[in-house]
């Protein structure tokens, strides 16, 4: 089963609100044990869960995008950036996996 953890560092949004539970790192995780990595389609629905994810975890600590616009991008931009290279790194040892099953 893979999964995949998605850490969003949460401090750069939160300026205007510092506090020590603000700063906090907060781990999202995202499931792709029912996905193949190696699968455009498949890769397709994972950004789409990243994006829900990110974007609910940046809610939680940020608040709506409505009243802390700029936070909130800030947030949603940097998590998603983070999970987008991590899915890169498992893209890449799935592809290896992959060759090396036909090996």
């Amino acid at each position: 089963m893979r999964k995949f953890t998605l850490p969003v560092f949460a401090a750069a949004c939160f300026a205007a609100i510092a506090t020590p539970a603000a700063a906090a790192e907060v781990t999202v995780r995202v499931d792709v044990a029912d996905l193949d990595l190696t699968n455009p389609a498949d890769i397709a629905v994972v950004k789409g869960r990243i994006a829900e994810a990110t974007d609910k975890a940046c809610r939680n600590k940020v608040g709506s995008p409505l009243f802390n616009a700029a936070a909130f991008e800030d947030c949603s931009k940097a998590s998603t950036q983070l999970a987008f290279e991590q899915l890169e790194k498992r893209q890449a040892l799935a592809s290896a996996e992959l060759k090396a099953k036909r090996t």
